[in-house]
């Protein structure tokens, strides 16, 4: 039996119409959606719907295509959705790239991280090629035609007392209740319970309407009593120790 003959059969080349042929035809292009075109003819802007993006001006944006013969082939422009968005975010000034993200936001467009903000422009940029407008234009109707719908509101700080002040605070009551310094892992522990509780306080006292509320402890009372639940033993030796001395003071000074 013959063997089969598995010489690849040549692939006719395509011509330069029948590539172009397969490429996407006007009518697969974006429709856009009626806006100011400037006509070259009367001079005029006026409502079309013809594809391509058209800037500030009303001028339609278009791509050039050279052809083997020589000839130019334009085209409508449209923004590449899997690369524009990306290489617009990444190139322009952060101020401009902010102010952006600023307007975004306040309509409701979740900013704020790496990827939410490239997912914001790349939002832009889809509507800009819906709309059949460049991405400068489309801001700028979005500043002009749609609220926002973030009410900023200024929310005043919360105060609590300062954490090298408590420390120090911390420190002596330990060494008076101790006789010795306590961890700065435990210091910070007690410094942040406090503040914790300075900002529960502040919290119920702007709840509360009318009536009487009772101050917190003082740094200094907070402090002891942390540092007795802490080593209650050690303090006590301490205190007694302490009482010790004062007695034989009392008792030196009338020998």
């Amino acid at each position: 039996m013959a063997e089969e003959d598995t010489t690849p059969t040549d692939q006719p080349i395509l011509g330069f119409e029948e590539f172009m042929a397969l490429l996407p035809s006007v009518s697969d292009l974006p429709l856009s959606i009626e806006r100011l075109v400037y006509d070259a003819a009367t001079g005029k802007r006026e409502l079309s719907d013809t594809p391509g993006l058209v800037d500030a001006n009303g001028i339609l944006q278009t791509t050039q295509t050279t052809n083997p013969d020589g000839t130019v082939t334009e085209s409508p422009y449209y923004y590449d959705l899997n690369r524009d968005p990306q290489a617009a975010y990444y190139a322009m000034s952060p101020e401009r790239r902010q102010l952006i993200l600023d307007v975004l936001d306040a309509r409701g467009v979740p900013t704020g991280s790496m990827q939410q903000n490239v997912r914001a422009f790349e939002l832009l940029y889809g509507e800009a090629n819906r709309f059949g407008k460049t991405a400068d234009v489309m801001l700028a109707d979005i500043i002009e035609k749609v609220p926002e719908s973030k009410t900023q509101v200024r929310v005043a700080p919360k105060r609590v007392a300062s954490s090298s002040d408590l420390r120090q605070v911390i420190k002596g009551v330990a060494r008076a209740t101790l006789g010795r310094d306590v961890s700065d892992e435990l210091a910070a522990q007690w410094v942040q319970s406090f503040q914790q509780q300075q900002l529960q306080y502040q919290q119920q006292a702007a709840m509360q309407s009318g009536g009487v509320i009772e101050d917190m402890p003082s740094a200094e009372v907070s402090a002891q009593s942390f540092v007795q639940q802490y080593e209650p033993t050690q303090a006590n030796a301490y205190k007694f120790l302490g009482y010790f001395d004062q007695l034989g003071n009392s008792l030196g000074s009338r020998i």
